[in-house]
C-alpha cells in the first residue's frame, strides 16, 4: 500500500495483535494518510438468527469460537480519527499506537484471546 495507491474515501484495516479495525481515509500527504474509524457490526454473531452463526464451545480462558466472521462497515463521522506514517518499508503504521495498515475493510475479533 502506498500514498498514489490510496485515495481519499478508500476503506483501511488497522491490524492489532490478533483483531482488526476498519478505517476510512479522510486526508492523505506524500508521506501520511489521515484515518476515521468506521462504525462496524458483526453480522453472525452467537446470538443471531443467521444461519452461519458462530458457535462457542468449551475450552480456553473462557470458549473456543469457531466460525466465520461477517460484518457490516460504515464510516463513522463521529469516529475517533488518528494518522498512519510510511514507513522506510513501504508500509504505514498509526503513529499511536503502531498498528500496521492494509488495503480493504478486514474487521475481525479474536473471542479465543
Amino acid at each position: 500500500m502506498n500514498t498514489d495507491s490510496i485515495q481519499i474515501g478508500d476503506g483501511v484495516t488497522a491490524c492489532g495483535w490478533s483483531d482488526r479495525q476498519a478505517a476510512t481515509v479522510i486526508a492523505k500527504t506524500a508521506k501520511s494518510i489521515t484515518i476515521q474509524y468506521d462504525k462496524q457490526k458483526l453480522i453472525n454473531h452467537m446470538k443471531s438468527n443467521e444461519p452461519d452463526k458462530l458457535t462457542m464451545s468449551v475450552g480456553g480462558f473462557c470458549g473456543h469460537a469457531s466460525g466465520t466472521q461477517r460484518w457490516k462497515c460504515e464510516p463513522d463521522v463521529d469516529g475517533w480519527k488518528t494518522i498512519a506514517r510510511l514507513r522506510k518499508n513501504g508500509r504505514f503504521y498509526c503513529s499511536k499506537d503502531g498498528r500496521q495498515l492494509i488495503e480493504g475493510r478486514f474487521p475481525y475479533y479474536d473471542f479465543n484471546f
